[in-house]
């Protein structure tokens, strides 16, 4: 039986840790610790869970270092030959250990998963089915906002997992490294899905490991923080990971899809945090450079293959509607 190590950073959240954490207790598979990492929170988190969940390991931060530096703090501490990362506002099924798990046995080929996350309030309707990337610079939640149905009930290999539910073969990090802290948080997910498949490393979707989930329940829906992060973070993605000719190719593409939350930010009156992104891009360009050097030279997977699993056609809302779901997402969709 594998061991699985369960990551859940915190911040702030007092009031959702019971759910998530009363979740895990109940969980049919029973090979499993728990490391909850602290972001420096005020609202009595740690004596929280000290009291109720005193089983539990909890790494106390001093301040909010972000989801990013928290989850590689979970992980470098973790001792399971998987690790799977939970966010704080999730509820996950009494069977999600057990499916991961199987899943992993089944398929030794897959080195991380994706699980079925579902809206927490209305059941039948998803929240993600994994991660998808297109050419244009857009990632999208697969799934989000659809009603269930057997098209999202089988097993699958997708580009990459949502880190609110997601589980990595320990070994993983040892070939992709871990989050890129300089995301902070929004992202970060996304960038660790391209640079593995840039590895050819594959990520299995499985659709029976259910997770409900909030969503924004520590940053807020419609948060201007939110909103900056997403617009640099995203930026920084392409420049990290995407291949020159795809640069070239689809330079065009991504323009204009800049250009449409450029759109988004003026119309909801976020302009300033889209400038004040804009700025932290040109603060980190040289430092991203440098990483995307480190990246590229490391590219295992074809062009045929990788053009497999990223997407060449991004799927675009009217701009009054994408000005709302950019405020409310942290997939970066538009």
């Amino acid at each position: 039986m594998k061991k699985i190590s369960i990551i859940i950073p915190n911040w702030n959240g007092r009031n959702i840790l019971g759910s998530c954490l009363g979740s895990i207790k109940h969980q049919s598979y029973r090979s499993f610790e728990v490391i909850i990492v602290d972001n420096g929170s005020t609202d009595g988190s740690i004596n929280y869970v000290k009291k109720e969940y005193s089983q539990y390991k909890i790494i106390v931060l001093k301040d909010n270092v972000g989801f990013a530096r928290a989850v590689n703090v979970g992980v470098k501490a973790s001792r399971g030959d998987l690790v799977a990362l939970l966010n704080n506002d999730t509820e996950a099924d009494k069977h999600w250990l057990r499916e991961i798990a199987n899943a992993a046995v089944r398929h030794p080929e897959a080195t991380f998963f994706a699980s079925k996350m579902m809206d927490y309030k209305r059941r039948n309707i998803i929240d993600s089915c994994g991660d998808a990337m297109t050419w244009t610079g857009r990632s999208y939640k697969i799934g989000e906002g659809k009603k269930d149905s057997a098209k999202y009930q089988k097993e699958r290999y997708i580009f990459g997992a949502c880190a609110g539910a997601a589980a990595y073969r320990k070994e993983f990090f040892d070939k992709v490294g871990y989050f890129d802290e300089v995301f902070f948080a929004y992202l970060e997910d996304v960038d660790l899905d391209f640079r593995a498949q840039l590895l050819g490393l594959k990520c299995l979707f499985v659709p029976s490991a259910i997770v409900y989930h909030i969503g924004s329940a520590t940053a807020g829906r419609g948060s201007g923080f939110a909103f900056r992060q997403m617009i640099r973070n995203h930026i920084f993605l392409i420049i990290i990971n995407f291949p020159i000719r795809y640069l070239w190719h689809y330079g065009a593409k991504i323009i204009y899809s800049e250009l449409r939350l450029l759109a988004a930010a003026w119309r909801e009156g976020y302009l300033g945090e889209y400038l004040r992104a804009m700025g932290d891009v040109l603060v980190n360009f040289k430092r991203m450079l440098a990483k995307r050097a480190s990246v590229q030279r490391n590219i295992k997977i074809s062009f045929i293959e990788l053009s497999k699993v990223v997407e060449a056609e991004f799927v675009y809302k009217p701009i009054s509607q994408a000005a709302k779901d950019a405020l409310e997402s942290s997939s970066g969709t538009d």
